[in-house]
């Protein structure tokens, strides 16, 4: 089943929405439709969302061409962060088990796990937070 997506491009957020059975194929469309996406902005800030019935039909072996397809995305729109929201236990474990595979291959890449949207708007407001501050800091 596709990853379907919402860009707000105010907030320069973009929700991408995993529902059903996943494969490397769709995980991997879904990077391409982004990286080719003309109304997504450079620096958009990623949020993942983990619905109830999402399944992953790939094991570790044909997983390892996801980090190698984000970091194609990532290099072409310049993301900011991952935010994976994991609400269940289920949700969460997967969650995890998907940074870990990308802190494998590319570990500069900023990914984090969260439990609910208020934590994930919670993380990208300490990033624009520490980023005025440096502004702040280095134009004095």
């Amino acid at each position: 089943m596709p990853v379907t997506y919402k860009y707000d491009p105010g907030s320069n957020i973009l929700h991408a929405y995993q529902t059903g059975i996943q494969t490397v194929a769709d995980v991997c469309d879904y990077f391409k439709k982004i990286t080719h996406d003309p109304t997504i902005h450079e620096g958009f800030f990623e949020v993942v969302h983990f619905s109830d019935d999402v399944e992953f039909d790939f094991n570790s072996h044909t997983a390892r061409i996801i980090p190698i397809r984000f970091a194609e995305m990532k290099n072409k729109k310049h993301i900011k962060v991952t935010i994976l929201i994991g609400a269940t236990q289920l949700q969460y474990g997967i969650a995890r088990m998907m940074k870990n595979l990308h802190e494998l291959y590319e570990p500069a890449d900023d990914i984090r796990v969260v439990r609910t949207q208020e934590e994930a708007q919670r993380e990208i407001d300490s990033i624009i937070l520490a980023k005025n501050d440096l502004l702040r800091i280095a134009c004095g």
